[in-house]
């Protein structure tokens, strides 16, 4: 086609279309950087969240941790509480063996004295010398007087000698509470 205008209006055609150009190249160019920007916006969101899961679940596994370190507690707590409970029960079956001795020493007359005893929890077994059988009942009348001697077995045929006895005793010591 013959294009019959002036040079002047051809140069001003000209110059309008290269900025209506200029203008569509700028608004694409604002438009692309606008849609970059709120990808990279949508993209800070994203890692943001994931951030956030990570973290909670950080925080998850720190108080599961926790909890399995207060199990740890709580179960070791537990044994030592049954084993104290234990030495508590043993020691309250314990007798004091020197408040036993101190007691069956204390029942002594004079000439009697021990030659072995054994204590086998709270049965003990005791032998001995006497001179004569008055100090033998002497002996057998001051054990039963005290209230942790029980069930006292002085065998018979440590009554038929009247003098040089050798005696032997079976007895359950209960300390006075």
């Amino acid at each position: 086609m013959i294009n019959l205008l002036p040079k002047k209006q051809k140069d001003e055609l000209e110059q309008e279309q290269m900025f209506r150009v200029i203008m569509i190249l700028g608004i694409v160019m604002v438009a692309s950087l606008i849609c970059l920007a709120l990808m990279f916006l949508v993209v800070k969101f994203l890692f943001e969240a994931k951030l956030d899961v990570k973290k909670i679940s950080v925080e998850d596994k720190k108080k599961m941790i926790q909890i399995m370190k207060v199990e740890d507690e709580e179960k070791s707590i537990s044994y030592y509480n049954a084993n104290f409970t234990k030495l508590v029960a043993i020691y309250k079956n314990q007798i004091n063996a020197s408040s036993m001795f101190q007691d069956l020493i204390g029942s002594l007359p004079n000439g009697i004295y021990l030659k072995n005893l054994s204590l086998t929890g709270n049965k003990v077994a005791v032998s001995g010398y006497c001179p004569d059988r008055a100090s033998l009942v002497a002996f057998k009348e001051n054990l039963e007087k005290n209230p942790g001697f029980q069930k006292l077995d002085f065998p018979a045929n440590d009554w038929v000698e009247q003098k040089n006895i050798n005696f032997s005793l079976n007895f359950v010591y209960v300390p006075n509470k």
